[in-house]
């Protein structure tokens, strides 16, 4: 598969949502969810990207007061793209951020 991983872009906020939305999540809640984590988790908010689209995303933050604890928030695929690595690299790629992160 011949996607990259970076961080979100208000670019991504259409096809990020439609991905939260398919978890279930209602559509008004995913989409207020996704521009809070865009200002929240800024460093921590990172997307895989197939030929400039979004075909995934993960979230991670610090818990509260305790910089040596972590949590992942979300990790989604496209359906269509799941089974390809998408999601190995986007869950290998936060636990790399947030490890970088906890030393900033």
């Amino acid at each position: 598969m011949n996607f990259s991983i970076r961080t979100y872009k208000d670019d991504d906020f259409p096809a990020v949502t439609a991905l939260e939305e398919s978890g279930l999540h209602e559509p008004y809640r995913s989409a207020v969810f996704i521009r809070q984590m865009a200002e929240i988790c800024s460093e921590t908010f990172l997307v895989a990207v197939l030929d400039k689209g979004a075909i995934g995303y993960t979230i991670g933050t610090f818990v509260q007061h305790n910089p040596v604890e972590a949590w992942i928030l979300r990790i989604g695929v496209r359906e269509d793209q799941r089974r390809m690595g998408a999601g190995t690299a986007l869950l290998a790629a936060i636990l790399v951020s947030l490890q970088f992160s906890s030393y900033t």
